[in-house]
This record gives C-alpha cells, sequence and structure tokens, in this order.
C-alpha cells in the first residue's frame, strides 16, 4: 500500500503542475525573446520557466506598487484624522486650564 502512495504522490507531483498550467501564445521582440534565452541558458532553466519566474516577479513587483499607494493614500487620512483629533483634544484640555 505504502508503495501506491508514493506512486500516486510521485505522478501528481510530476503532472498536476502541467494540468493546472495555462497555455498562451506570446509575441515577443526579437531582442527580448533572444535575451531571455540566453539567460535560461546561462541559468540552466527551460525558457517557459523563465518567463513564469518573470511573469511571478513582475506580479509582486507591481502588486507591491499598488500596496504603497494605498497604504499612503490610508496613511495620509489617519494623519489628517490625528491632526483633527488632536485639535479637539488641544482645545478641551486648554478650556479646562481657562476654567
Amino acid at each position: 500500500m505504502c508503495e501506491l502512495y508514493r506512486e500516486c504522490y510521485r505522478i501528481l507531483y510530476l503532472y498536476l503542475p502541467i494540468i493546472l498550467s495555462k497555455i498562451i501564445t506570446l509575441k515577443l521582440e526579437e531582442d527580448i525573446f533572444h535575451e531571455a534565452e540566453d539567460l535560461a541558458k546561462k541559468m540552466d532553466i527551460p525558457l517557459n520557466t523563465y518567463i513564469n519566474q518573470a511573469v511571478a516577479f513582475y506580479t509582486r513587483l507591481y502588486k507591491r506598487g499598488i500596496l504603497k499607494k494605498e497604504y499612503k493614500k490610508a496613511s495620509l487620512a489617519v494623519m489628517a484624522n490625528s491632526m483633527k483629533v488632536l485639535k479637539e483634544f488641544e482645545a478641551f484640555t486648554e478650556d479646562m486650564v481657562v476654567s
């Protein structure tokens, strides 16, 4: 039975990425293609692996840029609200000192 599990795991490990992969048609400029192909050869990986890694890296980089903008916007909103609360608190404490 243990051998059966090993064989099932091996089959899933080998073929699941292929089953879950999507096929796309990609038009690259000639120089970009050759540069990517050369780098993939130097890294000793298939070109599709190189392209997958490049797309994954760019996607993470782009998401990080979006998050940065969102965090900056939220930070400015919090800062404005904090300043409003600070002014109200200062006015409240000044009223207490005067009374």
